[in-house]
């Protein structure tokens, strides 16, 4: 492109969540080449956390399935407005709204219009109705965008085998600041004395909205089983559950780099649905062992410098807790500084920023570099038996 494009990003609301804070990752970062970004916030809910941002977001207040026809014509003259060179939407229902409202703008033959997928295999049983025919509208048009840019490379497989065929099918995986999770000795010590938490004392922390796909019932499950452990569980929601004396919710938090600097492991028990866990990668960065189940792109991330087990495998999760704990100290921080050294070399916010910029700005994804995303792992990691968990550290 001559001209820095103009680029829409198109996302469902901007409150707390995994694409979300992608998307604001995006948006903020220093760039060589900068380029104009507008985000269009469907139902106006949430807003950029960064108070001194310059990035223009235009909310439709979206709140209902009635609400439809009248957000499309809204997000179709904006886009008639403002001409942009690229819509980047982010999760199926603005994948959907994005391609009908761009076919009715009368701009689709000027604009390209790339999907975003987040999930991999969704078990869609859990969810509303809306959001199943969403899915199965998105696999019927999936012909239509110029490419879908998946998260992950289980998110682009499971959305093959439900039918999405587009002419592109590309994977940018989410990356990681790695500036700001890090081990921090300063914040372990200020968080553990706020939560009256033993210099000491084991913890393990989970990060995850209560969700049916995080399966918080086999982490408190695990808890319960452990009481000798002090578990934290991070996210929406998780301060109303029912818990045990060892655990405590801790709701929305926006320190969350703190809280893994003060904990010891970091769990990810998701039974299914996640494309790439954020946390996962995030504890590792923050020189956290983790233990994550099989789901996503998890053992890709994870490599040897934690364990992969089974989704619903109590005992794999108890055991594996317990080979962590029975390493010695500093056995468990080489662990943990190799899971950092591994999100620096392959799972960077750098490294996913230029991805996306080499996309807008030069219509280009080169193969090398989705070359180096998928040597990060294995397709088929092996799983961690619950009588032997510790055998799972060995070359991925």
């Amino acid at each position: 492109m001559s001209a820095p494009p103009v680029v829409f990003h198109v996302i469902p609301t901007l409150l707390t969540g995994g694409a979300e804070r992608v998307l604001e990752s995006l948006l903020l970062a220093r760039r060589a080449e900068p380029y104009t970004q507008v985000v269009v916030n469907l139902t106006g809910e949430g807003a950029l956390s960064a108070p001194d941002h310059t990035v223009e977001v235009c909310n439709l207040g979206m709140s209902s399935p009635a609400d439809l026809p009248r957000t499309i014509r809204r997000l179709a003259q904006l886009i008639r407005d403002r001409r942009p060179q690229i819509v980047q939407s982010w999760l199926h229902y603005a994948d959907l709204i994005s391609l009908l409202a761009l076919q009715w703008s009368g701009c689709r033959s000027e604009t390209k219009l790339y999907w975003g997928v987040r999930a991999s295999n969704l078990d869609l049983a859990h969810y509303s109705y809306a959001l199943r025919l969403t899915v199965m509208a998105c696999a019927a048009l999936s012909t239509r965008p110029d490419a879908v840019i998946a998260n992950s490379f289980a998110g682009r497989d499971a959305h093959l085998r439900i039918g999405y065929r587009p002419p592109v099918f590309t994977v940018i995986p989410n990356g990681v600041d790695t500036a700001r999770y890090r081990r921090s000795p300063e914040a372990r010590a200020r968080v553990r004395g706020a939560l009256q938490v033993g210099v000491h004392e084991h913890v393990a922390i989970h990060v995850a909205r209560v969700d049916p796909m995080k399966d918080h019932e086999i982490l408190i499950e695990a808890s319960r089983r452990r009481p000798d452990l002090s578990f934290w569980l991070v996210g929406q929601g998780t301060e109303e559950l029912a818990l045990p004396a060892n655990t405590i919710g801790l709701g929305n938090r926006s320190d969350v780099q703190d809280l893994y600097a003060a904990a010891d492991i970091a769990l990810s028990t998701s039974a299914f649905g996640e494309g790439f866990p954020n946390a996962v990668a995030e504890a590792m960065a923050c020189e956290l062992p983790v233990i994550a189940t099989n789901v996503g792109d998890a053992a890709r991330i994870v490599g040897t410098c934690g364990y992969v087990i089974k989704p619903r495998d109590t005992p794999a999760l108890l055991a594996s807790m317990d080979a962590l704990f029975r390493m010695s100290a500093i056995d468990r921080s080489d662990l943990g500084k190799s899971g950092r050294l591994r999100i620096q070399q392959r799972f960077s916010l750098e490294k996913s920023i230029q991805a996306f910029d080499r996309l807008f700005l030069h219509d280009d994804f080169p193969e090398e570099l989705e070359a180096s995303f998928s040597s990060a792992g294995p397709a088929s990691p092996r799983h961690v038996p619950a009588r032997n968990a510790r055998q799972a550290v060995g070359t991925l």
